[in-house]
């Protein structure tokens, strides 16, 4: 089932999830999760991610090293969804 075909306040809560475990990875030092969405089959899980870290990234100074270091990884995989999140939080962040 994709994100769009969930109600409004299904894909919130997915959200809200999401927000919860990619802060949860970087209070940690732990990539799982960010490594999971980045690597999502559907792009609005992976839209989301990279709203969120970016996000993060602006608002939250304690955040910017380890968001860094994540989004360098997804850079040199082997995957090019995860290729393309790093590519997109770095545009966000600049913008």
């Amino acid at each position: 089932m994709s994100f769009y075909d969930l109600s409004k306040e299904e894909r919130i809560e997915i959200v809200q999830k999401m927000k919860f475990e990619v802060i949860s990875d970087l209070n940690n030092s732990e990539n799982a999760n960010i490594v999971r969405y980045a690597s999502d089959d559907d792009n609005h899980i992976r839209k989301n991610l990279y709203l969120i870290l970016s996000r993060l990234y602006l608002d939250e100074p304690d955040f910017k090293e380890k968001i860094i270091k994540s989004t360098r990884l997804f850079y040199q995989s082997s995957d090019d969804k995860q290729r393309q999140a790093a590519v997109y939080v770095w545009g966000e962040i600049g913008n």
